[in-house]
């Protein structure tokens, strides 16, 4: 009889010992949790601090006045500069264009591995002023050399002369620029991110856009030889045609050498279009007046060329994949 209290004693004692050591592990999982929450946050901390120092800090509003600003001068730029071969060149206007179309053939094969290279060796601004520094002692070469022909009228007229509208060639041809611009850069801004969906190295689909902008330069050159002698339109619907049927395959491209030859095959249909743009245009009025039409007609296929990654971009991040977006584009 004198022994049994004490071992329910014993038992009582063993059973509160289990439950407090019961109830630590919870806490200590807690503690344990809160630790790792602790070490993700410093090295999320440590990222940021990585990134600001590398890329500079997150842009603010500032970034829409220098891309309005960028955007405005290079358009400025542009538009006279396409003017100025016609009043220097008439039997031989395509291949002109084409030479001088090979600038942005060049720049758009080297800027974009020259900025991969600088910003990891000295960072984004360096590579940032860098590049700024080519593009003045560029443009002040430009400035220095590019020159017009004829005098400037007494009068200019107005800024916008809406009565070239009145020319159906005029307008249709503008209209049909749009709609070509709409989606003639889908391939090029997105070709790249669509071998990366499908697999392909990344460190290697960086290097399509260089390829097939290398490959422009071939299509620009040709075809101004080829306008020259048979016109613009006839070399350039062709061109365009074929650009259109590779925008439809572009999707389906799926190893390596597949995109690589679209790459190679667009990017030379596409710069015979680009580099003969402006040929037609100036054979729709006289030289006097060829940088207003110019400068119309480039303000209509611009809004086309803006709006038209854009809308691929949200059919592709509608649809999930890029063959709705090759479909559209290519229409």
């Amino acid at each position: 009889m004198a022994t049994a209290p004490q071992r329910t004693v014993n038992r009582s004692a063993s059973s509160s010992t289990i439950n407090a050591a019961v109830s630590r592990v919870p806490s200590r999982i807690d503690e344990k949790t809160s630790i790792e929450q602790e070490k993700q946050n410093v090295q999320s901390e440590v990222d940021n601090v990585d990134s600001e120092l590398q890329y500079g800090e997150a842009p603010d509003g500032g970034l829409r006045a220098w891309l309005a600003i960028t955007g405005l001068s290079c358009g400025v730029v542009f538009g006279t500069v396409m003017g100025c071969p016609a009043h220097w060149f008439k039997k031989r206007l395509g291949l002109a264009l084409g030479i001088m179309g090979l600038g942005s053939t060049i720049g758009g094969t080297v800027f974009p591995i020259a900025v991969r290279n600088l910003v990891d060796r000295v960072g984004f601004k360096w590579t940032m002023r860098i590049i700024g520094f080519i593009e003045i002692a560029l443009l002040a070469y430009q400035f220095a050399t590019v020159e017009r022909r004829l005098p400037p009228k007494k009068h200019t007229g107005p800024f916008v002369d809406f009565s070239a509208f009145k020319s159906l060639a005029f307008s249709l041809y503008c209209v049909s620029s749009f709609l070509a611009f709409l989606g003639i850069y889908t391939v090029l801004t997105y070709i790249d991110v669509s071998a990366v969906s499908k697999g392909i190295d990344p460190n290697f689909s960086f290097y399509l856009l260089a390829i097939a902008n290398a490959c422009s330069a071939v299509g620009r050159i040709l075809g101004g030889l080829l306008a020259d002698r048979i016109g613009p339109l006839t070399v350039m619907t062709p061109a365009t045609f074929i650009a259109g049927i590779l925008t439809y395959a572009w999707p389906f491209a799926n190893s390596t050498g597949a995109l690589v030859v679209i790459a190679i095959i667009y990017g030379g249909a596409s710069g015979v279009y680009v580099s003969l743009l402006v040929a037609p245009v100036v054979r729709m009025g006289g030289t006097q007046d060829v940088g207003v039409r110019v400068g119309m007609a480039m303000t209509v296929i611009a809004i086309g060329a803006v709006a038209g990654p854009p809308i691929s971009g949200a059919i592709n991040a509608a649809t999930g994949a890029y063959v709705f977006t090759g479909v559209c584009a290519g229409m």
